[in-house]
């Protein structure tokens, strides 16, 4: 897992499933929670970095109900976390945020994962940001950078500064947006974060 998740920071979602394979029989036939959760967990991230929704949510929604039987918190919020991002990238807007609400309650940064807490802010915002509630979506964003300041993610911040830029584009707050995606772009630790901070910043300096 902790492989798993170096490869998805270096940009390398595609090597993730590979990595889990030799391990997969032996985790089926357990069929033990604690295991299925953050197995499937994993291969749900892979597949949502890859844009392959549909797997991913099927491990999401696998990984959220193993999780669920063993009361692994951190597991049910990244998978809520997860399958609000899906729901969001499908149109269903109203569930995304239902998700993602259920993906911050769960994922408290003072007891859990602190960078999956980020994250689940970022999804959220991004589901707000696609029903057209910019302030709701800002709001949630700024949550996400403030969680990244407090435990050290330059992968949560620089996607939230990012998000801000896209938001206060929204927004018809150009100068705000080149500024929020220049910090973005000053913190990207790595080539998923570079890109989405020169992708925002393109289409500010564009309008």
């Amino acid at each position: 897992i902790l492989r798993c998740d170096c490869l998805l920071h270096l940009g390398r979602a595609a090597e993730v499933e590979g990595t889990l394979a030799p391990f997969r029989a032996a985790v089926e036939r357990l069929e033990e929670p604690a295991l299925v959760g953050p197995f499937h967990a994993w291969l749900a991230l892979a597949k949502t970095f890859l844009g392959e929704g549909h797997d991913g949510v099927e491990h999401g929604e696998r990984a959220l109900a193993a999780a669920q039987r063993c009361g692994d918190r951190r597991i049910e919020g990244l998978s809520y976390s997860l399958l609000c991002l899906q729901a969001a990238r499908t149109g269903q807007f109203a569930r995304a945020i239902e998700r993602g609400r259920r993906a911050t309650a769960l994922l408290d940064p003072a007891t859990t994962d602190p960078e999956f807490a980020g994250f689940a802010h970022l999804h959220l915002g991004g589901a707000y940001l696609c029903a057209g509630q910019i302030g709701a979506a800002a709001q949630a964003f700024a949550c996400a950078a403030e969680i990244g300041a407090q435990c050290g993610s330059l992968s949560v911040q620089s996607i939230a500064f990012a998000m801000i830029g896209t938001a206060r584009m929204c927004a018809g707050e150009l100068e705000a947006s080149t500024e929020a995606c220049r910090r973005a772009l000053a913190l990207a630790p790595d080539p998923h974060s570079t890109w989405l901070s020169h992708l925002v910043l393109t289409r500010s300096s564009l309008l």
